[in-house]
């Protein structure tokens, strides 16, 4: 990922794509979440993250953030952020999200409705060359296909790093996996920067290219201590996470971490609902104004929709 890092970003994403350092990523990048890039994203706002030139299109900036916290190994907020990103790169996002989480079938159903993107071509091209003359079955059936319909071949590779999880390739061959999964990160990073600031991502000044992973991390932390000094939030960013209940007497917070199990009684505080997801019952705290929308649970990702306020009763 040194090259890429290379390119012509704004310093904060350039720290944030450095922050798991520049060796070749692993296979699942959530497998070792870096909990300092996450801080960084959620107490940086756009203005900041793309400070230099500002943004031009609002869609790809989401699926950049998105981005920037899959790269760091923090799927779900992958999720939350892409869900304001351009339909396309949603997609996208939720095919190697869902691949690399080990659910096959959605990855794929995500690819099926992509029906190809502007980085397949520069995507399919590098899978052939990193491949080569290696002789695992499996990838030399994925060249196959790639060179016979001459574009990237999404579903098949679905499997190749399903066999590469599960420990059915030869290091050679998780290597190669690897390398074709960054590549598809660089080209589908660097097309949605591209696209939200409005700018050619061309390589940096030789005095700007910045390879060294202490000082970004070093970057990183003054900037959290700034926005802690400033008292900086990203607008929303708290509705959309988990909202931790009142302190019952006892000293324990509500929460429904185990699904099913049931939750003390505890009145909510004034101006906002106690809201329990469907699916996995964690409990959320909402303002009032959430009553007849829709909201994203923090704890299994599901969207649900959240019932009208009843009118109040009349007597007579």
């Amino acid at each position: 990922m040194t090259e890429l890092a290379r390119l012509n970003f704004d310093p904060e994403v350039t720290a944030l794509l450095l922050a798991r350092g520049t060796a070749l990523p692993a296979l699942v990048w959530q497998a070792r979440p870096n909990q300092t890039a996450r801080t960084t994203l959620d107490a940086t706002d756009d203005a900041e993250l793309f400070g230099r030139g500002g943004i031009s299109d609002e869609k790809m900036a989401a699926a950049v953030r998105a981005l920037l916290y899959l790269w760091n190994g923090w799927p779900d907020d992958c999720r939350m952020h892409s869900q304001a990103a351009a339909t396309d790169e949603r997609t996208y996002l939720e095919g190697i999200r869902q691949r690399q989480a080990g659910n096959a079938e959605q990855a794929k159903a995500a690819f099926r409705q992509l029906n190809g993107h502007p980085t397949y071509e520069k995507l399919a091209s590098h899978t052939l060359e990193v491949i080569g003359s290696h002789s695992g079955p499996l990838l030399q059936r994925l060249k196959q296909i790639v060179e016979l319909d001459g574009q990237w071949e999404p579903f098949m590779f679905v499997d190749v790093f399903e066999q590469a999880c599960t420990g059915k390739l030869d290091l050679a061959g998780e290597e190669v996996v690897r390398r074709i999964q960054a590549e598809e990160f660089a080209l589908l990073f660097v097309h949605c920067y591209a696209q939200a600031t409005g700018r050619t991502v061309g390589p940096r000044g030789r005095d700007e290219t910045t390879t060294d992973d202490e000082s970004n991390l070093k970057r990183m932390r003054e900037l959290i201590q700034k926005r802690k000094k400033a008292g900086a939030r990203r607008p929303g960013l708290t509705q959309l996470r988990r909202q931790p209940g009142p302190t019952p007497a006892g000293g324990s917070q509500e929460s429904s971490d185990e699904p099913g199990k049931a939750q003390p009684a505890v009145k909510p505080p004034s101006g906002s609902i106690r809201v329990v997801c469907p699916k996995c019952r964690h409990v959320l705290r909402l303002p009032e104004s959430a009553h007849g929308g829709h909201h994203l649970c923090s704890q299994c990702g599901i969207v649900f929709a959240i019932p009208a306020k009843k009118p109040a009763r009349t007597t007579r």
